[in-house]
């Protein structure tokens, strides 16, 4: 609540300071002119994308029975989905599959930002199927070796790049329904989306 306060000050203050602002889905387009009483004619939607020189359509492992997450630990709605993953979807995930891994890539300073937002995690605790990396210069082979990449946000806003990236490597997806905002995606064509643990941990 605290890193949401201090955001929503941070957007209101500054948005209202520029003459032309601009979001990466219609929903946020929506959201500024509505909280910020921005113009809309001076307001736009322009959204985002990915490089498909890149990132490009790969195989899926033929033996493969990886889970993949990527999500900076900078970004407090990253470590609670992690913590989701670890807590309530895997071990359900395991009662099915009890050789399938969890690979996550958390970003720089990831142990720092995880004893901040969620300090009863200890990684050394971790189940030996779960890898946790720190910053990785690139991600690329990390969705090649995946069989299936979750996005288990409970809050998100803009769009996450990390979606259009899996797509554009040709990875099934699964995601909540904050985890796929604004990108105008259809459950059950481009990707899974799934709210509850059990339902996430069966999409997988």
């Amino acid at each position: 609540w605290e890193e949401y306060r201090r955001w929503r000050a941070f957007e209101r203050h500054w948005w209202q300071r520029y003459e032309m602002v601009w979001t990466m889905s219609p929903q946020d387009r929506d959201l500024v002119i509505a909280e910020g009483q921005r113009e809309p004619a001076a307001t736009y939607s322009i959204p985002n994308g990915v490089d498909l020189e890149r990132f490009r359509p790969e195989p899926l492992p033929i033996d493969g029975e990886e889970v993949f997450f990527l999500g900076s630990f900078r970004h407090a709605p990253n470590v609670i989905g992690f913590e989701r993953l670890v807590r309530e979807i895997m071990p359900a995930v395991w009662r099915q599959r009890p050789s399938a891994r969890l690979r996550v890539v958390a970003g720089p300073d990831h142990e720092e930002y995880l004893k901040r937002f969620a300090p009863q995690v200890e990684l050394r605790g971790l189940d030996r199927r779960i890898t946790v990396l720190g910053y990785q210069e690139d991600v690329r082979p990390h969705y090649r070796e995946s069989t299936v990449v979750a996005v288990p946000l409970a809050i998100s806003a803009g769009t996450n790049v990390k979606l259009l990236e899996a797509m554009a490597c040709a990875r099934p997806i699964v995601s909540t329904t904050p985890g796929c905002a604004g990108l105008g995606l259809e459950d059950g064509r481009e990707l899974l989306v799934r709210d509850d643990a059990a339902h996430f941990a069966q999409a997988i």
